[in-house]
């Protein structure tokens, strides 16, 4: 995913529905400089996550629909809090 903007603070949004479940993924990117922010182009490249270190995916939708199907224990209960599973 490239970012190109012309504000300090880049946010991208994705709502999807999956397995019942309403999901939004939230990302905040601001790069600072010797504390600065700067205003840059860049490039977010593959996702992973520690329940499945040595899979890739090319989103985080991807990602987040593989942890709902295969690990939804690991998302704790509605509250997001953990479940005692």
């Amino acid at each position: 995913m490239l970012f190109r903007s012309h504000e300090l603070t880049v946010t991208s949004v994705r709502s999807f529905e999956f397995g019942g479940a309403q999901i939004s993924i939230e990302a905040h990117y601001r790069v600072l400089i010797n504390g600065v922010a700067r205003e840059l182009q860049f490039a977010v490249g593959e996702v992973t996550t520690h329940l499945l270190p040595y899979k890739t995916y090319s989103s985080l939708v991807s990602m987040v629909r593989d942890v709902i199907d295969n690990f939804p224990q690991s998302l704790g209960d509605a509250d997001g809090g953990q479940s005692d599973a």
